[in-house]
């Protein structure tokens, strides 16, 4: 019950605890998100969000409003902007705030049937660059994935432009982590029960993807957990 949560501005050599105002001890954090100059964490209480100044972590505050109607299980900020993905109603949906957290929308929910999935470092199938936000969902039935790039963020599922990769031949795919630089967006896959992996990449800001051959340095089982993009 108790889950606060950690930062450093030591270069990771040393962390200070970070707790959200305004909730109780129960509050457990969907998601974390570092903006240009802001911490949002996603809590599962009203208001959903809370967020701190980078420079004073020790302050934080709650949004003001938000209309999502659960704690965002995966968020992005980029630009003052934050975009987050909740479960409910009863399909997964968007949330977006021009505001830096303050004031949060939801934007509207995606196509029955696809999943939003994410890996154990919670990260999940949803990245920020500078063509806009990512997200990337798996329709099981077909071993296929679907890739969203929000301009902004506060377009609507279902008026946003998506594109659909083929990830078989295999089964029980799911969708790991996605990370974008630049122009280049990527998406690691696990399948077949964890044995197989792949990654999907853009260089096109993520108008489109296609497999990347990983066969010449990943010849044995596992999958990838995460993609990281180096600063």
């Amino acid at each position: 019950a108790y889950t606060p949560g950690y930062y450093t501005d030591a270069s990771g050599s040393s962390y200070s605890e970070w707790r959200a105002s305004g909730v109780s001890l129960e509050s457990i954090p969907g998601d974390l998100a570092c903006g240009n100059d802001r911490l949002y964490a996603s809590l599962d209480m009203t208001p959903y969000l809370s967020f701190a100044p980078a420079a004073a972590p020790e302050s934080s505050t709650s949004a003001t409003s938000n209309t999502a109607p659960r704690e965002f299980s995966s968020m992005a900020a980029r630009n003052g902007t934050l975009f987050g993905i909740h479960y409910g109603d009863p399909f997964y949906g968007a949330g977006y705030s021009s505001d830096a957290g303050a004031n949060v929308v939801a934007t509207g929910n995606f196509e029955a049937g696809y999943t939003f999935l994410s890996s154990t470092e919670s990260e999940g199938a949803l990245a920020a660059s500078d063509a806009g936000y990512h997200v990337g969902l798996v329709y099981q039935a077909t071993a296929t994935c679907k890739f969203y790039r929000f301009s902004s963020g506060a377009e609507s599922p279902a008026a946003t432009a998506s594109n659909t990769v083929e990830c078989g031949p295999y089964t029980d795919v799911e969708l790991t982590s996605m990370a974008a630089s630049g122009s280049t967006v990527a998406a690691a896959y696990r399948a077949n029960g964890g044995s197989s992996t792949g990654i999907l990449v853009s260089s096109d800001g993520g108008l489109s993807f296609e497999k990347l051959d990983v066969s010449s340095v990943w010849s044995s089982q596992g999958y990838i957990t995460s993609i990281q993009p180096i600063r």
